[in-house]
């Protein structure tokens, strides 16, 4: 089940990203690397979603991670955002597709492979049109569809 009404908002702030363009481009600012990067569907999405859990106060930029290198069963990966505490454990995992990649199995297997490195308990997966939430309940040991973000802001 995915989260209602979180594709509109998503939408209004793909809207209010800091842009520039030059001869390479258009350039999207982000706020967590402190960088330009090249202003791509996937990457609108990424940002509008960091842009969201800051906003709406579901975690600070300083507990964002993003697009760093892991390993996993001897590959180098890439997870596209996760969130951590403030001891700067890891608390959720986020995988950004462009609007145009459907939701699916293949997107949540990924963000499942990610999780063995990470061990959380919730896994998020984005396209902007459609977020799908995920909570790990040790009791049953399944994965549950939650319909919303939880807060992750250090109590």
């Amino acid at each position: 089940m995915e989260i209602q009404g979180l594709s509109q908002r998503l939408k209004e702030l793909a809207l209010q990203l800091r842009l520039k363009k030059d001869a390479s481009g258009v350039s999207v600012w982000d706020p967590v690397r402190k960088n330009w990067f090249p202003l791509t569907a996937e990457e609108t999405v990424r940002q509008a979603f960091m842009a969201y859990l800051t906003v709406q106060g579901k975690a600070l930029p300083t507990q964002i991670s993003v697009e760093r290198e892991i390993h996993i069963q001897g590959k180098r990966r890439r997870y596209d955002m996760a969130i951590h505490d403030k001891e700067g454990n890891p608390l959720a995992l986020v995988e950004c597709k462009a609007p145009g990649i459907r939701i699916d199995e293949k997107p949540l297997l990924q963000v499942a492979r990610y999780n063995l490195v990470f061990n959380v308990s919730c896994l998020i997966v984005t396209n902007g049109a459609t977020t799908i939430c995920l909570r790990y309940d040790t009791g049953l040991q399944v994965f549950e569809t939650l319909d919303d973000i939880p807060d992750f802001t250090p109590k």
